[in-house]
């Protein structure tokens, strides 16, 4: 992380947040940042091997 600060990065993206009780200290962790938590869906198939943003 202070890697990509020191290179003025202005988003780092944690990963998932996850609902349920046994996840809310991690979501709580990351939100301490002061980021926000924002949709989206990633999958893999292995029919397409390229990426598409």
């Amino acid at each position: 992380m202070l890697y990509f600060k020191e290179k003025d990065f202005d988003i780092y993206d944690f990963g998932t947040y996850m609902d349920g009780a046994e996840f809310q200290g991690l979501n709580k962790f990351e939100l301490s940042f002061g980021g926000e938590k924002l949709r989206s869906s990633n999958y893999f198939s292995p029919t397409c091997m390229h990426y598409i943003p």
